[in-house]
């Protein structure tokens, strides 16, 4: 299926384009730099946490490890191995 613009969609695109190219990062350095550390830090702890330990509640090492460096762009790798794969003891 082809799509074909006039004129008008394609300069309105283009507009939509040029504003979003200039959104600059420095607006959202304040947002992201807290996320950026607790990120970082919670990846830190799950992966030190995994080769400290050799149990785990359930999977083994290798399967946690690509979890929390797989799943650490949106937190959910890290947070995952301390609720489910982290053991008691």
């Amino acid at each position: 299926m082809i799509i074909k613009l006039d004129d008008y969609q394609i300069r309105e695109m283009s507009k939509y384009q040029e504003a979003v190219m200039n959104i600059e990062v420095k607006e959202y350095l304040p947002f992201l730099i807290p996320f950026i550390i607790i990120e970082v830090i919670l990846l830190a702890m799950a992966l030190i946490h995994i080769f400290r330990h050799d149990s785990y509640k359930c999977g083994n090492r290798l399967i946690w490890v690509l979890a929390v460096i797989l799943g650490s762009s949106c937190l959910i790798g890290p947070i995952l191995y301390f609720v489910i794969g982290k053991s008691e003891d």
